[in-house]
């Protein structure tokens, strides 16, 4: 935001030379508290831009189970393109850091609402998904349960991505598969854990 502000600036001075940079303690002085200004950001940050890496996997669901692609096939193009978009926006990391560590009570209530949005479009894609594959929930789950989990795996492979170099490791016992392999390979495990065949559909 810092940064912006300084890009604005010289925007509005041109022959002048670089504009001064705005630092970003300068910024505080504008609201009362620092929590306050996290609520900004954050309301500001869950418009409708947010969570792209998400939104683009729900559409990419919702694509893909209208053709005839297995399962399996599905999964790992979607875990494959949303550890891509993860990987390269950096304001991912930006919504995870506040949903855990914000303070501010308006700022849990957005990154809440956030998710809460996010979860209504995975589960009318697992919905349509299910539909396709004559499949129901296992006993004892629900979509609900299936979203929670999906976005608590993709959360965990997202903080993994942004330490791991892509490579293997060089002192690890053995080779590894590469992230979105291994991304793909546990959305199938639960899709099969969560899912059962539906003995109604014929």
């Amino acid at each position: 935001m810092a940064r912006l502000a300084t890009e604005i600036a010289a925007g509005r001075q041109p022959g002048v030379g670089p504009a001064q940079p705005i630092t970003t303690g300068a910024i505080y002085p504008l609201w009362p508290t620092q929590a306050d200004y996290q609520a900004d950001l954050m309301f500001h940050l869950l418009g409708p831009d947010a969570y792209p890496e998400d939104r683009d996997a729900v559409a990419e669901l919702l694509a893909l189970a209208d053709t005839t692609a297995p399962v399996e096939t599905l999964l790992t193009t979607v875990a494959a393109g949303y550890l891509e978009r993860a990987r390269a926006n950096p304001l991912t990391y930006v919504y995870l850091t506040f949903y855990v560590l914000g303070e501010h009570p308006g700022v849990r209530a957005a990154a809440r609402d956030g998710y809460r949005q996010l979860g209504i479009g995975y589960a009318i894609a697992l919905e349509r998904l299910l539909a396709r594959e004559g499949r129901r929930t296992a006993p004892g789950r629900t979509v609900t349960d299936f979203v929670v989990a999906l976005l608590a795996v993709l959360e965990g492979f997202c903080l993994r991505a942004r330490v791991d170099p892509g490579a293997p490791l060089p002192d690890g016992p053995a080779p590894r598969a590469p992230l979105p392999e291994l991304l793909g390979a546990t959305l199938v495990a639960l899709w099969n854990s969560f899912t059962e065949p539906d003995p109604t559909v014929s």
